[in-house]
């Protein structure tokens, strides 16, 4: 795994001895992983050298303004499974487009300003081969997009917590995701004890957040009973939720 923080950083690595970069430039498949903090007009200056064409992971932090060709670049390594994405910008559709070629993806991480639209998410899960996705501050996602998730028959992690628009007729577009051993649905306020009926055909779930699900209610969670396999259960201010019903 390689780590990289700076531009500064990536010179620093370079003066460390003679043969750093000849062994980038000539060594192939040397990294695995790759993290980056860094401006995003490096990243296809990282990519391009054999040192990285064989990565699998890239984890991308803290970038403003990234480019569509920037992120095309980085995409053009085929061989990557598992991609984390964090700006602070909103993901336009080219780039979206961009992430979304690479069908070999079993990991997909998207953190930008408002995160995914229905439509964003409906690209994604052409994305068949994913086992997890983490798509938190979706703020536009609605119950319609919910319903391309089914696609998605081999997930065992997902993540949508604070998707505000969701409600319990989204949910149960994820009763049909039964390899699913994590679900964080958290701060989705507007599940009721609709959307906690639909989840109890999640049978192999292992790890369920319902934090801050307000309008869920003792009489719901009754029907988590059928989760025999859950070893952790996040109610954090559920607020409707008594002693005896969680009992």
């Amino acid at each position: 795994t390689l780590a990289l923080g700076s531009l500064a950083e990536w010179f620093d690595y370079s003066m460390v001895c003679k043969y750093w970069s000849k062994m980038l430039t000539h060594t192939k498949y040397l990294f695995d992983s790759v993290s980056l903090q860094v401006l995003p007009r490096m990243i296809s200056s990282f990519l391009l050298v054999p040192a990285f064409q064989g990565v699998k992971s890239i984890r991308i932090h803290g970038s403003y303004g990234i480019t569509d060709a920037e992120l095309r670049a980085l995409c053009s390594l085929k061989c990557i499974k598992s991609l984390e994405y964090n700006s602070y910008e909103k993901l336009s559709d080219a780039e979206l487009m961009s992430i979304c070629s690479l069908t070999s993806l079993t990991s997909l991480t998207i953190r930008a300003k408002d995160g995914l639209t229905s439509d964003g998410l409906r690209a994604v899960c052409a994305l068949t081969s994913l086992t997890a996705l983490d798509l938190p501050g979706c703020i536009w996602l609605t119950d319609d997009g919910l319903e391309a998730l089914s696609a998605l028959t081999s997930l065992t992690s997902l993540e949508l917590n604070s998707c505000y628009q969701v409600t319990s007729v989204g949910i149960r577009e994820l009763s049909g995701l039964t390899s699913l051993t994590f679900l964080d649905i958290s701060y989705c306020e507007r599940i009721t004890d609709e959307g906690l009926e639909a989840l109890s055909a999640l049978t192999s779930l292992t790890e369920l957040n319902l934090g801050s699900c307000e309008r869920i209610t003792s009489e719901g969670l009754k029907a988590m009973s059928a989760l025999t396999k859950l070893t952790v259960l996040d109610l954090d201010s559920c607020d409707q939720l008594t002693d005896e019903g969680v009992r």
